[in-house]
């Protein structure tokens, strides 16, 4: 066993000692001897006999539940009859110290035939806490219809994760582990996944799964106790028995994902071969892939050409096209995925790869057809085409684009479209222009919730308080232009104002507030408050933080408040203040986990790392939680715990699921700094999988070419460092089939090829490259990013070294202010010998980008002065 599976366990025997220890010791329950003796009364010849001892039974509660059961059996007609009346109660979870609501909600369920008068009282039991709980669970063993007590189980099941964080916290520890075993029983997939997060959690995996291997035997156990082994085997990493359990209990799709999180290619390709065709598209898709990875080309071809029949003669309009367009893209076919796109118009899509592939004349070429065959799709399209004539250079013709589409504005209509120019615009580096059209947009247009919507476009997490600032201004100056009021705006969210000036908009925003319903009112003082921390004013911070929390108690202001008072290490106060966030929402693992951490800073070191631990526990097998909890803990400068959440996601999560492809995406990164490229290529595989056999899409429709790319990008690369040169060259080859101009393959093989006494084919390579990089270079002459992207080329190929350098100087100077492009000149720099230039180059680059540690890694080699040594991890290019 692992000492963390060591320590969690000792933190579990620790949590159930302690509840243990919390029991009332001062009540003395009845001997043996007493319940026997009113056992006995109940056959009493006096009535008043009988009736004390059945109290006294009844108070005695479960203490006296074996005397009665074998009374019951056993006993005389008296005897029997009271001993059944209080069994009755007791079996459905009535006891002497059931709280009167329970008792009351247990009556009516019982005595009720309507099955939805018995499921509110099954939802109202499980609201009112432990006891409802503990009876919900009585009653779903009391319930003698099959149905109906499924039914409790699976919403025993359902309600479970509401309860599970305040059990933790609490310690209601043997509460949990009966609900979890009762939602283990319901056969839903998240609960078995909870029930076997749990018992790897605690530390006692093993002791379940024999436990539950010995349940299997048992006649009539039923299927779900297979269930259940499936996710104790694979929790505990015991992958070929979860894989047997999964095909024991039925469940092919759950066996197919243990094997693809395994990469078990030869296997799954087996499988898919031996089972009939699928015929959904996701389902045909991850079936492709799985005979890709495995070297089946015959049957993935004839899979890849029945996804092209998905589509065939189906409606413009059908999902089928961008199904069948998606698995074929994801699947190594860029040219028939992409012809399907155009074929079906999904115009939009067709130009954002094509833009990716360097496909420039072809892309604007598409985007006018698309223009005459619909013209109301012409405005999206149009953005694209400046956002791309601008990235080439030709800022005339992208500006007159936008003013264009800036002029097709409606001020009594709204379109969709019409925030994104804003957000185009913002992007592009436009500022000015966003700030007017936004203004203007806002000034105009009345639609619910715009101003939110479209300043959280432009400011993020601070579009709220934009909001509020955009608000306060047009209502002290309705008359001033909205592209002023937007710039003021733009100042308040940024801190670039006088303190003074803040304090008086401060007091206007007090007075305006009382105009505004709460949310908007809470919504104004955090503007305030917002704006005096980017002012350094931690007096007016703290004073409209609390002003916001009087309104009303969020988590988010709460963690706010928690945060400031981090930031003035008032330890117990920020705990405080992070343990409100957590009653008001105890669903969310980050308020929790920083409470434990702020306790732990101001002393309370066992406290404090016990919640931070329990933490960790919260969502149990739900993978979501997981992910949103790692990601918060990353911003939060905590990388060590969000490693720990990932790893709990592969190991507890839900398999094959889309969350565990973004946690496999994480870990790829430290493949990356270990230079295990083969692994990392394999990890992006297995995270594209889950898209690739759902209706789920990337939120960039380039990731469908970019993505495939990078995989084979990294094989290559692997592949290279392993000393097999053939098989690199030929995962290149797949590189250039999808992204016809990437660079990066040949940066690597180029120089391996010469190495090896290859030079035709290096220079072929080199050539066939050097051609196209060249002919952008003279289509768009105003391209910084084409310029830079040849220099960069022949500067790692140690070629044409003169033509690089004019490269280089004419990108930096159409883009100044790009650390990328200078990078890339101070490299010729140093390649050509002219190591001062260099470093000199280079440091303007760390002047730019302080914080990112290439160009420092550069500034080393330089100084150093190896022309031999490698270019520095962290950046594929500029």
């Amino acid at each position: 066993m692992s000492r963390c599976s060591v320590a969690l366990g000792l933190l579990a025997r620790l949590i159930a000692a302690s509840f243990a220890l919390s029991e009332d010791a001062s009540k003395k329950p009845p001997t043996k001897s007493d319940i026997a003796q009113w056992v006995k009364d109940l056959g009493s010849d006096d009535f008043s006999t009988r009736e004390n001892a059945s109290k006294k039974l009844r108070a005695a509660g479960q203490a006296s539940e074996p005397a009665l059961e074998e009374a019951f059996q056993n006993g005389e007609a008296e005897v029997k009859r009271r001993a059944g009346e209080i069994l009755e109660d007791f079996r459905w979870g009535i006891y002497p110290d059931t709280p009167q609501p329970v008792a009351d909600l247990i009556q009516r369920y019982k005595d009720n035939l309507d099955l939805n008068i018995k499921s509110q009282a099954a939802r109202s039991l499980f609201e009112l806490g432990g006891p409802g709980r503990k009876a919900l669970i009585r009653l779903a063993r009391a319930e003698p219809d099959e149905t109906q007590r499924r039914q409790l189980y699976q919403q025993l099941a359902l309600n479970l994760p509401q309860s599970t964080p305040s059990m933790l916290v609490d310690e209601q520890i043997p509460l949990l582990e009966e609900l979890l075993e009762f939602s283990a029983a319901s056969g839903t997939t998240e609960g078995v996944a909870n029930y076997a997060a749990y018992w790897f959690l605690t530390g006692k995996i093993d002791e379940k799964v024999k436990e539950y291997e010995a349940r299997l035997k048992l006649p009539n156990s039923g299927k779900w106790p297979g269930d259940v082994l499936v996710f104790l085997y694979r929790a505990k990493g015991d992958r070929e028995n979860a894989l047997k359990a999964a095909e024991a209990c039925g469940k092919p799709e759950l066996a197919d994902a243990i094997l693809m999180e395994q990469g078990q290619w030869t296997k799954l390709a087996a499988r898919q071969q031996s089972k009939p065709k699928a015929t959904l598209i996701p389902d045909m898709a991850l079936a492709a892939a799985c005979l890709r990875l495995a070297g089946e080309q015959k049957a993935f071809q004839e899979y890849c050409r029945e996804l092209r029949q998905a589509s065939a003669e189906k409606p413009e309009n059908d999902p089928s096209h961008w199904l069948a367009a998606k698995a074929l893209f994801l699947n190594d076919q860029p040219d028939d995925a992409l012809n399907i796109l155009i074929k079906s118009k999904h115009y939009f899509a067709a130009l954002e790869i094509l833009v990716d592939q360097m496909k420039y004349k072809e892309a604007f070429s598409l985007a006018d057809k698309a223009a005459a065959d619909d013209a109301k799709t012409r405005p999206m399209l149009d953005l694209l085409r400046a956002r791309t004539l601008h990235q080439l250079g030709e800022k005339d013709q992208a500006l007159a684009l936008l003013d264009s589409l800036a002029g097709q504005v409606r001020d009594d209509a709204h379109a969709s479209w019409y925030e994104s120019l804003v957000d185009m615009e913002s992007r592009l580096g436009l500022k000015d222009r966003a700030l007017d059209h936004a203004g203007r947009l806002l000034s105009t247009t009345k639609v619910a919730g715009l101003d939110v919507r479209l300043l959280t476009r432009l400011y993020r997490e601070n579009g709220p308080s934009a909001a509020a600032w955009w608000f306060l201004l047009r209502k002290q100056n309705p008359v001033e232009k909205p592209a002023a009021t937007m710039k003021r705006v733009d100042a308040l969210v940024a801190g670039k104002i006088a303190a003074e000036e803040l304090t008086i908009l401060s007091e206007h925003m007090e007075k305006a507030v009382k105009e505004m319903n709460s949310r908007d009112a809470a919504r104004g003082f955090l503007a305030v408050s917002e704006a005096a921390q980017a002012l350094g004013r931690n007096d007016l911070r703290k004073t409209f933080l609390e002003k916001a929390l009087q309104i009303g108690k969020t988590p988010i202001l709460l963690l706010r408040l928690g945060d400031y008072w981090v930031e003035m290490k008032e330890w117990e106060k920020a705990a405080d203040a992070y343990r409100d966030a957590w009653d008001q929402d105890n669903s969310q693992q980050l308020p929790l986990f920083l409470r434990g951490w702020a306790l732990a800073q101001a002393g309370q070191e066992k406290e404090g790392k016990r919640l931070m631990e329990v933490s960790h526990w919260l969502p149990l097998g739900q993978d979501y939680g997981r992910s949103l909890f790692a990601a918060q803990l990353v911003k939060r400068g905590f990388p060590e715990e969000a490693r720990r959440e990932r790893a709990l996601i592969l190991t507890l999560g839900q398999p094959a699921s889309l969350t565990r492809g973004q946690a496999l995406l994480q870990i790829m990164k430290e493949s990356l700094d270990a230079k295990d490229y083969l692994k990392a290529a394999d990890l992006q595989e297995m995270a594209m999988l889950p898209v690739l056999g759902s209706h789920a899409n990337f939120i960039q429709g380039g990731a469908l070419v970019i993505v495939p790319y990078r995989i084979h990008q990294l094989r290559a690369r692997g592949l290279l460092a392993a000393g097999k040169l053939d098989e690199a060259l030929k995962e290149s080859k797949a590189c250039q089939a999808i992204l016809p101009d990437a660079i990066d393959p040949a940066l690597h093989l180029i120089p391996e090829l010469e190495r090896h006494d290859r030079k035709k084919e290096a220079d072929d390579l080199f050539a066939a490259l050097l051609k196209r990089h060249e002919q952008h270079c003279k289509d768009y002459p105003k391209s910084a990013t084409a310029h830079n992207t040849l220099a960069w080329f022949l500067v790692n190929c140690q070629r044409e070294l003169d033509s690089a350098l004019d490269h280089a100087t004419e990108a930096t100077r159409l883009d100044a202010g790009h650390a990328g492009y200078l990078d890339t000149l101070a490299e010729i720099h140093f390649q050509r010998g002219d190591k001062e230039k260099a470093i000199q180059t280079i440091k303007k680059c760390i002047d730019m980008e302080p914080k990112r540690a290439y160009f420092a890694k550069q500034l080393k080699r330089f100084e150093a002065g190896d022309l031999k040594a490698e270019v520095p991890d962290g950046s594929e290019g500029p």
